[in-house]
């Protein structure tokens, strides 16, 4: 079968005509006169024609139909649906499925609870966006707010609208043991010494000489020297060595 669009003449000649020139020329403008006519015929079936008509047309239809969310920056495509569901939206008015399809609409996948689903206050419910990647605009709020004024029932009030955001991130973390240990060194040794010593030398000076060490301890040594010899003085030494 040979659609009325793309069937010429040529295909109804036989096959002795389908090489004259003059019959081709003549085949090929009354093919596009009959698509620039079937393509009128098109739009001018306007409600049934909202796929193909122009943007311009489609403003006007929104405008006619009041369609409920219908932004004049959106796409071609956005605009020819807002329009295609608006009679729709309005035989669904009042009921959670006219507010299920317009956030699917304007959001995509999303959840909506009613109060009774999450313990809330009575005749409230929660629109909650599942899309990670949803554009939020003020402007945008603006008209979805708008819309689901005119689709929801009138003692219902939206409670709440809940975007999802993923935040991809490196976290590093590390831990470290610390110990000290506390050492306390004591030491009250404490001696005493005492020496007697005696040296037999020749005539000598008598000596006296006294010495202190410190040396955090406590420690006391005496010496005590006597040396004999005709005329020689005494030699008497007295060290004290502390340690503490």
């Amino acid at each position: 079968m040979i659609d009325i669009r793309d069937g010429t003449t040529l295909d109804l000649l036989p096959e002795a005509l389908r090489k004259e020139p003059e019959i081709q020329a003549a085949s090929f403008a009354l093919h596009e006169t009959a698509k620039m006519l079937l393509d009128k015929v098109d739009r001018s079936m306007v409600y049934a024609g909202i796929d193909i008509l122009p943007e311009e047309i489609i403003d006007l239809l929104a405008e006619e139909f009041r369609a409920q969310y219908y932004d004049g920056s959106m796409s071609l495509q956005k605009k020819r649906e807002a329009v295609k569901k608006a009679m729709q939206w309005y035989k669904k008015a009042g009921t959670l499925s006219a507010v299920d399809e317009l956030v699917e609409f304007m959001y995509g996948e999303h959840k909506v609870h009613e109060w009774f689903q999450y313990d809330g206050q009575p005749y409230t419910f929660r629109v909650e966006i599942m899309g990670l990647n949803v554009q939020i605009t003020e402007k945008g709020l603006e008209n979805f707010l708008s819309a689901l004024q005119k689709v929801k029932n009138t003692r219902s009030l939206l409670e709440m609208l809940i975007f999802h955001r993923r935040i991809d991130q490196k976290v590093y973390s590390g831990a470290a043991v610390a110990s000290y240990s506390r050492q306390v060194i004591v030491d009250f040794y404490t001696e005493q010494k005492q020496e007697n010593i005696n040296l037999h030398s020749g005539t000598q000076r008598a000596h006296y000489s006294r010495q202190v060490i410190v040396d955090y301890s406590k420690g006391g040594s005496a010496a005590r020297q006597i040396v004999h010899s005709g005329g020689v003085t005494n030699y008497v030494m007295k060290q004290t060595i502390k340690e503490g």
